[in-house]
């Protein structure tokens, strides 16, 4: 059985009276998953307390307001669910709430994130005081397969795996060693990529970024889910209802030379909305791939979105690039995933580790921007994989 967190943390870690002077002497970094949002993503980064728009974060900022601008700092000092038991989930009784509660450890109507079972990309914004040099490990867990979530329940380790279902280990010295984690340091942003377990409904995949022996620093996090039955696909995340979607075929070719940029941080007011896509298939002989735009989220002001490219067809595709604009004014504040370049129309195309997309597979990006009108543009991609 696991040990409580708060009876061992230091004492496991060596961290006595002389220890917790030296840790009160570091620089510690802070960070979130960002990607598919995490409650804390939803709540906190995308809508401050002050703004909050959407019912989950009204009542997050009701019961804990002060607390919701520590968005990132929900932290431990310790080796996180593999090492000890929590009382609370998804914070870990996070030291910045003296091991009570976060705003997003209660069972609200969390806006939850469209997920297939499958290779999945889970991305953490470290922008709160980076550290590359001594990240150690990312883990995820997910719910048990009978999981029933109940707004108002209390979520407990019992609803979990007893096991992660991804274990990636990092060394900074090396950081092309482990293909599962692309650290964009421009941006500030670890991508993981995993195997998602097959699910249907509703779930909760809580996950950890790890620091090494020099402190034990450990951020939590729970990200809400709902399983759309589909099979694998490329860290897709969307917020999800109804849907609408146009579909054209085209092409075009242009080249791309700029680093992406990226995170998921925004102001204004988060709202979980309908599900926006565009789409266009095509490819070179033998291939097929289909293009998606997806308007994941939106608010007063800002929008998330995602392209997914499909390989429909029975080979790789490899060296693809894509191209699509706006006609109401929509920017570009960051990009992730993707080498994208200009001003309008834009392109984008692989970042090395993706480029290449499976028979059956899906290879996807992810953009934030400002909205050109009231609700977020949905444009055609085309691309040389698009025809």
């Amino acid at each position: 059985m696991r040990n409580r967190v708060w009876n061992k943390r230091l004492l496991k870690n060596g961290l006595g009276v002389v220890g917790l002077a030296l840790v009160a002497g570091v620089a510690f970094g802070h960070g979130l998953i960002v990607e598919p949002p995490s409650r804390n993503a939803h709540c906190g980064l995308n809508e401050k307390p002050d703004q909050a728009t959407t019912p989950a974060c009204i009542e997050a900022a009701q019961k804990d307001f002060s607390g919701s601008y520590q968005f990132m700092s929900v932290l431990t000092h310790a080796q996180g669910r593999a090492q000890a038991e929590s009382t609370n989930v998804c914070g870990f009784d996070s030291e910045t709430w003296n091991g009570g509660p976060t705003p997003w450890d209660y069972q609200l109507d969390w806006p939850t994130s469209t997920m297939s079972a499958g290779t999945q990309t889970f991305s953490w914004n470290i922008s709160w005081g980076p550290h590359w040099d001594d990240t150690e490990e990312f883990r995820y867990w997910i719910t048990k397969a009978d999981f029933d979530y109940q707004v108002g329940g209390t979520l407990t380790w019992d609803d979990f795996e007893e096991d992660a279902f991804c274990v990636l280990k990092y060394d900074d010295a090396n950081p092309a060693a482990n293909p599962n984690i692309v650290a964009e340091k421009a941006s500030n942003l670890f991508h993981t990529t995993c195997e998602v377990p097959e699910r249907e409904g509703r779930h909760i995949i809580y996950g950890e970024w790890g620091r090494n022996y020099f402190t034990w620093e450990r951020f939590h996090g729970c990200v809400d889910v709902a399983f759309d039955g589909g099979g694998s696909g490329g860290g897709s995340s969307s917020s999800s209802s109804s849907s609408s979607s146009s579909s054209s075929s085209s092409s075009s070719s242009s080249s791309s030379s700029s680093s992406s940029s990226g995170g998921s941080s925004s102001s204004g007011s988060s709202s979980s909305g309908g599900t926006s896509s565009s789409s266009s298939s095509g490819g070179s002989a033998g291939s097929g791939v289909a293009c998606d735009y997806v308007v994941s989220n939106e608010w007063n002001n800002g929008f998330t979105a995602e392209v997914r490219l499909t390989n429909t067809g029975s080979e790789p595709v490899s060296g693809w690039q894509v191209e699509w604009g706006y006609t109401d004014g929509t920017s570009l504040v960051n990009t992730w995933n993707a080498v994208v370049n200009g001003m309008g129309p834009f392109t984008a195309s692989s970042m090395g580790w993706n480029d290449t997309i499976g028979a059956g597979q899906t290879v996807s990006f992810g953009m934030q921007g400002n909205k050109g009108g009231s609700s977020a543009e949905v444009p055609e991609v085309t691309g040389n994989v698009c025809e």
